[in-house]
């Protein structure tokens, strides 16, 4: 199971730290963990004050996380494959993840799915997609209809391709 793998590795890495505490958050926390497809939410609890040295440490273990990443690539190529952004989850999870990761990365903190639909505006996303994405997930609006659905997919791929190239070239 690759989960175990990415688990027993950032265990590994933070190990020489003497966490007082590791928990998991999000979806692997509340039981709603799907292999292969959920992130994982992890936080280590060291003791403090933190000192310089172990500031040190762990600025290098982000570093390494970073440069060696725990799964590979996974958007940006989906992106080339519009048959994916026909269903309702590409477009939910492509959308609502390059929010998320663009405030995380922006600000260091962590935002709520529900936050990220009003980022997604801030960030020049699709109107009509990002209200088609709320309206599934907090109303129950009609089921939509194949041009809708096959329009819907085509903006999102035209505004994450290079929304994400921007994101990670500003951070590369």
């Amino acid at each position: 199971m690759q989960t175990d793998a990415l688990l027993d590795r950032f265990l590994a890495l933070i190990a020489p730290l003497s966490p007082a505490a590791v928990w998991a958050h999000g979806s692997l926390a509340a039981g709603d963990y799907q292999e292969g497809r959920s992130d994982l939410d992890l936080i280590a609890v060291l003791e403090g004050p933190l000192r310089p040295r172990t500031a040190w440490r762990l600025a290098l273990l982000h570093a390494g996380l970073r440069t060696a990443p725990l799964a590979g690539d996974f958007w940006r190529p989906a992106v080339e494959r519009p048959h994916l952004w026909r269903q309702d989850v590409w477009v939910d999870l492509g959308l609502l993840t390059f929010a998320r990761a663009t405030v995380t990365l922006r600000e260091g903190r962590l935002i709520t799915k529900r936050e990220a639909l009003g980022e997604l505006l801030r960030l020049q996303a699709p109107g009509e997609v990002v209200e088609d994405v709320g309206r599934r997930r907090y109303e129950r609006p009609a089921p939509a209809g194949e041009e809708w659905t096959a329009r819907r997919g085509e903006l999102t791929r035209a505004y994450l391709g290079p929304a994400i190239d921007t994101l990670v070239a500003s951070y590369a």
